[in-house]
C-alpha cells in the first residue's frame, strides 16, 4: 500500500516523463523523416511539369555527353556539358508532355528512315562522325556502327582484340543511343512545329491589304529635328513617371533572371626572359642530339623523353604541305640527315626543330586495298595459310571469292575484303606502307600482326606525287617554378591588402593592373564566355555579397585571377526590380519626353520653318530602311499613309521627329508582298518561339546550377 501511495503521489511527474518521452520519439521521427526528405530534395537537379531529374540521371546524361564530345573530338568545357544535360532533359520533358497531349509521336518506321534509311537526318551529317576521307557523308559508315553495336563480341577469338572491340562497342553504343534520342526529339519537334504552322496562315484580307500597300512607291519631302537637340535637363522625368513606365513594360522588357557584375584582374602565368633563354638553350642541346642520332630506336627514345606528346616520332612519308607549316619548305627541299634551325612558335608556346629522315620520293597520296584476315593456331600456321592463299591468287583465283569464303574479318568479307581508300600512316600493320605505297596496283603481299596474318591486294592507287619524311621535335615554352612562385606571391599579396571592391579598384589603378568587367553573369551560365573553364567565377559571384573580394582563382589555365563583386541584382518572380533598371528606364522616358516636346513645337509648322529639307525617294511599305534616315519604320508608315501634297503632323522616329510632305506616287517595280512570304514569316516565328511558349506554359524548376 505504501508503494502504491508513493506512485499516486508522483503520478503527475510520471505522466510528464512519459509524455516527454513520446514527444521526443515523435520529434525524433519527424526530424529523421525531414532530413531524409531534405536529402531527397538535394538530389533533384530539377523538375519539369512534375517530372523529376535526379542527380543519378543527370550524372548519367553528363557522362554520355562527355563521351560523345570526345568521339567528335570537341574540346567542350565540363560545365557546358553539364548545362547541356539539363537543357536536353528540360526540352525532352516539355515536348514529350505536349506531344502526348496532342497525340503526336515518332513511329519506329520514321526513326529507322532517319537513321539507317533513305532519308538520313541532318544530325548525322553535322556530327562529322560519318564522313569519308573526301569529307562526304557516307551511309556505309553508319551501317558499320550499327553492325558493331549489334555484334556478339564472343565471335572474336583473340582475347586482346575482343577486349579492344568491347571497349569500342560500348563507346559506339553510347554514341548511337545519343544520336537516336536526339533524332527522335528533333523529329517530334518538327512534327509539332508543322502542326502549328499548318494551323496558321495569313488571312486573305490581310494579304490583300499588305499587297496593295507594297505595289506603290513614294517620294516625300522630309524636315526633322534631332532628339539630341533637346537638353536632357529640360525633360527630366519624375520617379512616378519612371515607375509608371516600368509597370507598363516590365512583363515584356524586363522579364529576366537576376545577375551579378564583377571586376577581375588577370595575371598571366608566362615565362620570364630568363625562362625563355633557358628553354632555347635546352632546345639547342636537343637539336645537337637530333643531328648526331641516326638509328630509329634511339630517335624514338629521344622523342619519347624530350618532345611534346603531339610531336612524337612518326616515320611516314607525307605531302610536304601536310606537315607543320613552319617546316613545309624544309620538307620540300631537305635530304636525309638534315636538321632545321630552331623555330619559336609563340601561338602554341613551343620551340620546334625538324629532322629529315629520308630523301624525297614520288609515291601515291592514297591507295585502295582489300584484305583477307587469316588466323590459325599460331602466327607460323597463319603465315603458312596466308602464303598458300597468295599462291592461289597468283594462280588466278578470285580475291573477292576467297575473302568471302576464308576471311576472319566478316564485316569486310561481304564486300570482297574491300577496305576503301587510305593514306600513309593510317594502317598500323608492320611494313604495310612500304609494300602498299612503294609497289604498284595489283600487288599482293602478306603482313603479320601477332596471331593474325593479312593477305593484302592493292586494288587502286592515285597518281604519284612528291612526298617527304621528316620528324618534328617540340618543347614547351613554360614558366619556371621560380617565376610561378613570384606571380603567386603578387596575386596573394594583392587580395590580402585589398578587402573591398573599392580598395580593389584603387589599388589596381595604382599598380597599373588592368581591370576587366564581367557584366550580367547569370546563375546557370557554364562560364563567363570570355575565359575558358571559368564557371568558378560565376559560382563565386552568386555565393558572395556586393563589395566582396575573392581569393586567388587558380582553376583557369595560364592565369591567376582576382575578382571583386561590384553589383548584385536579384529578380522578383522572374522580373528585374525597378531600381536595377532605373537608368535604362530613365533614358527611354527622357527620349519619349524629348519626342513629345519636339512634336509640340513642330505641330502646325511648314517644312521650311523647321530647317533643312531632305527628299526620301522610292519609299516602299515593305522596306523600313531609308537612305539618309536609317531604319525608321514609323517614318515609312507615315509617308505611305500620308495624303498627297499635304504637310503632315509631327512623326516620332527613333532619333528624330519628322514632318513630311508626300510629293510623288507611282507603281513599284519591286515584287509585291505575297501570301507565301507572309506565311514563311509565321513559320520562322513558330520555329523561334515554340520552345519558349511551351516552357512558359509548363512548370519548370531548375536547380542544375547547384550541380556544376
Amino acid at each position: 500500500m505504501a508503494t502504491l501511495e508513493k506512485i499516486r503521489s508522483r503520478a503527475g511527474l510520471l505522466i510528464f516523463i512519459v509524455a516527454f518521452a513520446l514527444l521526443c520519439f515523435i520529434v525524433g521521427d519527424f526530424l529523421t523523416n525531414s532530413t531524409s526528405l531534405f536529402r531527397q530534395q538535394q538530389n533533384i537537379v530539377g523538375t519539369v511539369n512534375g517530372e523529376k531529374f535526379s542527380r543519378e540521371e543527370f550524372e548519367s546524361s553528363y557522362r554520355q555527353l562527355s563521351e560523345v564530345s570526345k568521339l567528335q573530338q570537341r574540346n567542350t568545357e565540363d560545365a557546358a556539358i553539364r548545362a547541356t544535360a539539363w537543357e536536353n532533359f528540360k526540352q525532352k520533358a516539355l515536348f514529350n508532355a505536349e506531344a502526348e497531349n496532342e497525340g503526336i509521336s515518332v513511329t519506329t518506321k520514321e526513326l529507322t528512315d532517319a537513321t539507317i534509311g533513305n532519308n538520313p537526318h541532318p544530325i548525322l551529317f553535322r556530327s562529322g562522325l560519318f564522313t569519308n576521307q573526301q569529307g562526304q557523308f557516307d551511309k556505309s559508315l553508319v551501317a558499320r556502327v550499327i553492325e558493331d553495336v549489334n555484334r556478339d563480341p564472343n565471335t572474336i577469338q583473340d582475347i586482346n582484340q575482343r577486349n579492344q572491340f568491347i571497349e569500342r562497342q560500348n563507346a559506339e553504343r553510347n554514341l548511337w543511343l545519343y544520336m537516336e534520342n536526339n533524332i527522335k526529339a528533333s523529329l517530334l519537334t518538327d512534327k509539332m512545329g508543322s502542326l502549328l504552322v499548318n494551323a496558321m496562315s495569313t488571312p486573305k484580307a490581310e494579304v490583300d491589304f499588305l499587297a496593295s500597300l507594297s505595289t506603290k512607291e513614294y517620294d516625300a519631302l522630309v524636315a526633322r529635328k534631332l532628339l539630341a537637340d533637346v537638353n536632357d535637363a529640360d525633360v527630366q522625368p519624375s520617379d512616378a513617371e519612371l515607375l509608371a513606365y516600368y509597370n507598363k513594360v516590365k512583363d515584356s522588357k524586363f522579364k529576366q533572371e537576376g545577375y551579378r557584375d564583377m571586376d577581375i584582374i588577370l595575371i598571366p602565368i608566362q615565362p620570364s626572359a630568363q625562362d625563355l633563354k633557358d628553354g632555347y638553350d635546352n632546345m639547342d642541346s636537343l637539336r645537337l642530339q637530333l643531328k648526331r642520332t641516326s638509328e630509329e630506336e634511339q630517335l624514338r627514345l629521344l622523342f619519347e623523353s624530350a618532345s611534346e606528346k603531339n610531336y612524337q616520332y612518326i616515320n611516314v612519308f607525307m605531302k610536304p604541305d601536310n606537315y607543320d607549316r613552319a617546316f613545309t619548305e624544309f620538307a620540300k627541299t631537305s635530304v636525309a640527315g638534315n636538321v632545321s634551325e630552331i623555330v619559336t612558335d609563340p601561338s602554341q608556346k613551343l620551340y620546334k626543330v625538324a629532322k629529315c629522315l629520308a630523301n624525297p620520293v614520288n609515291r601515291p597520296d592514297s591507295v585502295r586495298f582489300s584484305l583477307i584476315a587469316v588466323q590459325e593456331a599460331d602466327s607460323a600456321a597463319s603465315q603458312r595459310r596466308a602464303d598458300s592463299i597468295v599462291g592461289a591468287l597468283r594462280g588466278g583465283a578470285n580475291f573477292a571469292d576467297l575473302a568471302a569464303k576464308l576471311s576472319k574479318d566478316t564485316r569486310s568479307a561481304q564486300n570482297g575484303g574491300d577496305q576503301g581508300w587510305i593514306q600513309e600512316g593510317y594502317v598500323s600493320l608492320p611494313k604495310f606502307d612500304e609494300k602498299a605505297f612503294a609497289g604498284k596496283k595489283g600487288d599482293v603481299f602478306t603482313v603479320n600482326n601477332g596471331p593474325v596474318c593479312f593477305v593484302i591486294k592493292v586494288t587502286d592507287q592515285t597518281a604519284p606525287i612528291k612526298k617527304a619524311k621528316i620528324a618534328i621535335l617540340a618543347t614547351r615554352l613554360e614558366p619556371s617554378s621560380t617565376t610561378i612562385d613570384s606571380l603567386d606571391r603578387i596575386a596573394n599579396d594583392f587580395v590580402i591588402e585589398n578587402k573591398t571592391a573599392e580598395q580593389f579598384a584603387k589599388s589596381a589603378a595604382e599598380k597599373h593592373l588592368q581591370i576587366r568587367p564581367l557584366s550580367k553573369l547569370t546563375k546557370g551560365q557554364p562560364s563567363t564566355y570570355v575565359l575558358p573553364n571559368s564557371r568558378c567565377l560565376v559560382k563565386w559571384a552568386f555565393e558572395h555579397k556586393k563589395g566582396d573580394v575573392s581569393e586567388v582563382f587558380t582553376e583557369i589555365p595560364e592565369y591567376y585571377i582576382l575578382g571583386a563583386l561590384t553589383n548584385v541584382v536579384d529578380d522578383v518572380d522572374g522580373i528585374l526590380p525597378f531600381e536595377s533598371v532605373k537608368d535604362e528606364i530613365s533614358a527611354e522616358v527622357i527620349k519619349q519626353k524629348k519626342a513629345d516636346k519636339l512634336a509640340a513645337e513642330l505641330n502646325g509648322k511648314a517644312l521650311a520653318e523647321i530647317g533643312t529639307i531632305d527628299t526620301a525617294k522610292a519609299v516602299r511599305f515593305s522596306a523600313p530602311y531609308l537612305s539618309n534616315f536609317g531604319a525608321e519604320a514609323g517614318l515609312v508608315g507615315a509617308i505611305v499613309n500620308a495624303k498627297m501634297n499635304e504637310v503632315s503632323k509631327p512623326v516620332k522616329g527613333s532619333n528624330s521627329v519628322f514632318v513630311i510632305q508626300k510629293v510623288a506616287e507611282r507603281d513599284s517595280q519591286m515584287p509585291a508582298i505575297d501570301k507565301a512570304a507572309l506565311d514563311r514569316n509565321i513559320q520562322n516565328a513558330v520555329g523561334r518561339s515554340l520552345l519558349e511558349a511551351i516552357e512558359d506554359k509548363g512548370k519548370v524548376e531548375n536547380n542544375s546550377f547547384n550541380f556544376f
